[in-house]
């Protein structure tokens, strides 16, 4: 024992209070004592218990451990001991490539589902650091900034595709310029670039190599595709052909690309159908940097030795239990272990994405701040009128006057709702599902209106004719049959659906040309969705409800209309990820800060 010192001397300072709480309850003691100088001397002997034959309590060793339990908290210590105070601080970013050439056939599908794959399964083994993902394609987009919630990046990671970037191309640069630019505002000195591609732009190869050597971190390559190609073929199903007409095949320069990550200090990993390739990617460790930190990832640190003092602590209380006062406490030690209720650490966003995926939404809607996403929970759960308060704060844009009118719509109100359609049809002539369920209400709204029309053409005739023949039950009877108010387009349209169904959202996958434009130009082309098969659906559709009533009224069978259901909120998460970065583009165009992309793919 070289040294000798006290972690926590603080508690040093309440040994002198023992003393004077010793006195204190001695003090109190004697003063209830006092009450026997009230007895007679000549009753005392008979009636009290002499001091001599009264046993005395042992008071001493309450003090005692009151003693070492201060000594105890004070932290003795003697000697230092070596541990380890090393944590990863690791910080990387995945980068995406979404050019057209993602839609190659040679690793089948396609080289963009395996790269989604692929993506995911690294994802899911990253245990440690923080993870940014950022995806390219004429331009670059943070999709998620540095974060440690691996949820986060899996769902984002299933909705990526070529058709959600505002810009075709293949901008490996700015992919790589805005990746260095998350890892140094986050505060990191070290960390990787994880980049899935399948080639390089010719344009761009020697500024990519030039960027590649200059950053600090290490930048491992993910390739996809053979050096044979295969030709591109869309979402749609069509083949991605030139502006000349031909077929474009895509090959991948795999000795270009292990040129670029030798030139980021790191290593080429080609696609295997196992689990080789996510295996080097996530086991991958720099042994020079984790040697070089060895040294001064350790430090010295005083020993606590007050835990050595526990047992002489638990002595007096075993004594005790000679007494049995102790003995009600030996139950508690069989009790079973509280559960972790690990929910209560959720956040109300996690919590409120938990519920949606059980389908509860109404309770989801309730954890969800005002805005979009609340408003669609509302929608899903059925309460229309909230769901339409919510949809009223938002920005005035298409999008938001179409859900107005579909919450509209549920609740009857079926003039706002065409409005509301019409203005959103106004701000996005494309919107092709307000134009649907626009031609629907007018529909149901002609129908009805011919049907009051008709109604009141029979009652007129049947009120002349009961006129001049008098009164006959069995004519009345009749006509009381031919007079039932038929169902309203209101009450048709709201057993369209028993349930508030899932929006779906149908984009137009065809790739641009070869000469250009910007795809935020063009308009967004979307159909109405079948219902999907797990929800309930109604007996009776608007149509078949207007058909049983034109039947009921001796009018000629009509064809059902061949119009879907009122279209349903979206949120298909890939939507939100066009919008966000078709906005971010937006801005930078407005600052001039875009390159113009020559290649589409």
């Amino acid at each position: 024992m070289t040294d000798f010192l006290l972690l926590r001397p603080g508690w040093l300072l309440a040994l002198p209070l023992l003393p004077l709480l010793w006195f204190a309850l001695s003090h109190f003691q004697r003063r209830q004592q006092q009450w026997q100088r009230l007895v007679p001397k000549h009753l005392q002997r008979a009636m009290l218990v002499s001091p001599q034959a009264q046993p005395q309590p042992r008071l001493w060793w309450p003090w005692m451990v009151a003693a070492l339990a201060l000594i105890a908290l004070a932290g003795p210590s003697w000697q230092k001991q070596q541990v380890p105070v090393f944590q990863l601080h690791q910080g990387r970013v995945v980068v995406m490539d979404m050019s057209y050439s993602m839609y190659a056939t040679d690793l089948l599908p396609n080289r963009l589902t395996q790269a989604r794959f692929k993506a995911i399964d690294l994802i899911r083994r990253f245990d440690e650091g923080e993870t940014a993902l950022v995806a390219f394609a004429g331009d670059a987009f943070a999709l998620s900034p540095m974060t440690d919630d691996k949820e986060t990046l899996l769902n984002l990671v299933p909705n990526l595709s070529p058709e959600i970037m505002p810009v075709p191309g293949s901008d490996l640069p700015s992919a790589l310029t805005l990746a260095n630019q998350l890892l140094k505002d986050a505060g990191y000195r070290k960390g990787e670039i994880i980049l899935f591609i399948d080639g390089l732009n010719p344009e761009h190869t020697e500024e990519a190599l030039r960027l590649a050597a200059s950053y600090p971190w290490t930048l491992q390559v993910y390739a996809l595709g053979t050096e044979a190609g295969a030709p591109m073929r869309a979402s749609s199903g069509e083949l991605i052909k030139s502006r000349s007409g031909e077929v474009v095949v895509a090959q991948t320069d795999l000795g270009l690309l292990a040129t670029l990550a030798a030139e980021g200090s790191g290593q080429l990993v080609t696609y295997d159908n196992g689990d080789d390739d996510i295996n080097r990617l996530s086991q991958r460790v720099s042994s020079e940097e984790t040697d070089k930190d060895d040294n001064r990832q350790h430090t010295s640190q005083w020993q606590d030795m007050g835990v050595y003092l526990i047992p002489l602590l638990l002595l007096p209380a075993a004594v005790s239990l000679r007494r049995h006062w102790l003995m009600v406490l030996l139950p508690l030690l069989i009790l079973p272990p509280p559960g972790v209720h690990a929910a209560w650490w959720h956040s109300p966003q996690a919590e409120a994405r938990q519920l949606l995926d059980q389908r509860q939404f109404a309770e989801a809607a309730e954890r969800l701040p005002e805005g979009g996403p609340r408003a669609d929970a509302l929608y899903r759960a059925g309460d229309y009128r909230s769901a339409l308060s919510e949809y009223r704060k938002l920005p005035q844009t298409a999008q938001s006057l179409y859900n107005q009118g579909n919450a509209l719509a549920r609740l009857q109100q079926l003039q706002p709702a065409m409005e509301a359609y019409r203005q959103a049809l106004k701000l996005q002539p494309g919107l092709t599902q307000a134009r649907e369920n626009l031609a629907l209400l007018e529909r149901l709204q002609q129908q009805s209106q011919q049907q009051q029309d008709n109604n009141q053409q029979q009652e007129e005739s049947a009120s002349q004719e009961q006129g001049g023949q008098g009164d006959d039950p069995s004519q009345e009877d009749a006509s009381a049959s031919q007079h039932d108010s038929p169902e309203s387009p209101a009450s048709a349209l709201s057993n369209s659906s028993s349930t508030p169904p899932r929006p779906q959202e149908q984009r137009s996958q065809t790739p641009p040309s070869e000469d250009g434009g910007d795809q935020e130009d063009q308009q967004e082309s979307q159909a109405a969705p079948p219902p999907g098969d797990g929800e309930a659906q109604s007996p009776q559709s608007p149509a078949a409800g207007q058909t049983a009533q034109a039947q009921q009224n001796g009018e000629p069978q009509e064809q059902p209309l061949d119009l879907k259901q009122l279209e349903r909120v979206q949120d298909d998460p890939s939507l939100l990820l066009r919008n966000k970065m078709k906005l971010e583009y937006e801005r930078r165009r407005r600052a001039g800060k875009i390159n113009e992309e020559r290649t589409q793919w």
